[in-house]
């Protein structure tokens, strides 16, 4: 073989691992690309595609998607609208109740009571309360606050607890208005309510009509006048605006 061959040859091996080499980075390039559009389209479905999406707020953080509402926000698999039989039936596959209170405040099945509480167990209401309409269909959810009170076996359980990002955020880290402003926006309208101080020192609503969201507080105590959450309510949303209270 003389050092011509040798020559040719050793090019054309060159040649062959600098293809080679190329083809190892296009496929990673690829892969790459491939990843990168994958997290944009999801990122673009939550942003976007209002008419199909799934909010479950215990998974995921509703304000990571673009003008959330209720139509499309789910706890534990509740949502608005929902039969009773469904959210029955919904709840139990979760291993949970759905319970109203009796005539003597005892629990029992939730079958006719415009409002029942998911629990765990008998007086150990842990989820959302679910209110029913005329027709038996769901028209608002509410999650209550823990208390800082509150057995840690109950914190540790409480739907509040197990809500993502910016909304656990919201349920667990210190209410104040200036985050509510922050993620909510400025309300629609606001109501003063009677509640656990009474007269003397009344709860607010905020209500969001057209998010279909309302956030309640209440003053400390009858003396301290700084806001705790209480609760926020689902309801129907209303494009329009309309106040639904």
């Amino acid at each position: 073989m003389d050092s011509g061959d040798t020559l040719v040859r050793a090019s054309a091996g060159l040649q062959s691992s600098a293809n080679t080499v190329q083809l190892t980075i296009g496929r990673n390039v690829a892969a790459w690309l491939f990843a990168l559009m994958a997290s944009s389209a999801a990122l673009a479905w939550l942003q976007t595609d209002k008419l199909h999406r799934t909010l479950e707020l215990t998974e995921v953080d509703p304000f990571s998607a673009a003008d959330w509402d209720s139509s499309e926000a789910e706890i534990w698999g509740l949502h608005l609208g929902m039969s009773r039989e469904a959210a029955t039936l919904t709840v139990e596959k979760r291993g949970l109740r759905l319970l109203q209170s009796g005539l003597h405040y005892e629990s029992l099945p939730c079958f006719d009571s415009d409002v029942c509480g998911v629990s765990y167990s008998v007086n150990n209401d842990v989820g959302p309360a679910v209110r029913f309409g005329k027709k038996g269909e769901v028209t608002e959810i509410t999650v209550n606050s823990v208390p800082d009170y509150a057995h840690p076996s109950v914190r540790k359980v409480a739907v509040a607890g197990a809500f993502k990002g910016q909304m656990f955020e919201f349920f667990n880290g210190g209410y104040s208005n200036d985050m509510r402003l922050k993620l909510f926006g400025r309300e629609s309208g606001v109501q003063s309510l009677r509640g656990q101080w009474g007269d003397k020192a009344k709860d607010t609503r905020y209500i969001y009509a057209v998010r279909g969201v309302s956030i309640t507080v209440s003053p400390r105590s009858i003396a301290d006048p700084q806001p705790e959450l209480v609760s926020m309510s689902l309801f129907p949303h209303s494009p329009a605006g309309n106040l639904p209270f």
